[in-house]
């Protein structure tokens, strides 16, 4: 059974778990370039509600999981929420790295037309 001070930092985590989804989501609705942050903001958020579950039964107010619910609680949730967190990350880095590439490319055709820093040179 966890002591006070464990279900006062179980509670503040849960909830730095939620608060991390709302700004992931905040993200995707700001710039909706990238579905990644959905993936991030949905393996938060089940990570927010695992948590939240293990401090339940840690605080001692309903049993721990048995047979099939023991596994989906140790072993699955888990390997959910960290696959989507994986996917999304993995997904922005390809973002950023297209980013890169048309950055380049157009910096690379802004020369090619003269748009360079020193086109507008002062006599």
């Amino acid at each position: 059974m966890l002591s006070e001070f464990g279900v006062l930092l179980g509670l503040v985590e849960v909830l730095v778990l939620f608060t991390a989804a709302y700004f992931s989501y905040a993200i995707h609705l700001h710039n909706r370039v990238s579905r990644a942050w959905l993936f991030v903001s949905a393996g938060l958020v089940l990570m927010g509600l695992h948590r939240a579950g293990v401090l339940v039964v840690g605080a001692g107010y309903v049993a721990a999981p048995k047979g099939v619910l023991w596994s989906v609680s140790v072993v699955l949730l888990p390997f959910v929420y960290s696959l989507l967190l994986a996917l999304g990350l993995m997904y922005m880095k390809q973002n950023f790295e297209r980013f890169e590439v048309l950055e380049k490319r157009a910096r690379e055709k802004m020369r090619a037309f003269g748009l360079g820093r020193h086109k507008h040179q002062h006599r």
